[in-house]
């Protein structure tokens, strides 16, 4: 018997965003934020649906797979950080010099967190202010020598 006979209606995959796995500490702020709002995942999924503006609003379970920190998509967790007043764990470049300047930032402020460690584990107290304990301060002030970002 071949397939068409055993089966008339041909599955159809569904399209398929932008999947990303999301980090602990996100997930850990959303569950919390979330809590402090007194929103159950239903209400947080009817509000997410009304940001992202769709056909049909997200699942529950797409809503409690995404706070169990599962893979999801960065449509759906941007529109729950912006539920919840928290920090996207995602940004995307709009270009490839706003990327290589995302990147060097990481970069920078990485090596501040570390040594922000090593000088807590050596008990030495930093005259400056330390990037690492205001992130984006740093970003947000910076100008840029080449008149670029």
């Amino acid at each position: 018997m071949s397939r068409e006979m055993s089966d008339p209606k041909p599955r159809v995959p569904k399209p398929r965003k932008h999947p990303v796995p999301i980090p602990d500490w996100w997930t850990d702020a959303a569950r919390e934020a979330a809590r402090a709002r007194g929103l159950i995942q239903a209400q947080l999924a009817d509000r997410v649906w009304k940001m992202l503006g769709g056909d049909r609003p997200p699942s529950q379970s797409a809503v409690s797979r995404c706070l169990d920190g599962k893979i999801t998509t960065i449509e759906l967790v941007d529109a729950i950080s912006s539920v919840l007043g928290l920090p996207t764990p995602v940004a995307i470049a709009s270009s490839r010099l706003e990327a290589l300047a995302l990147a060097q930032e990481r970069l920078r402020f990485r090596q501040d967190i570390e040594a922000a460690k090593l000088e807590s584990s050596l008990g030495v107290k930093s005259n400056q202010p330390s990037s690492a304990t205001i992130p984006g301060d740093r970003l947000a002030t910076r100008k840029s020598t080449r008149g670029g970002i």
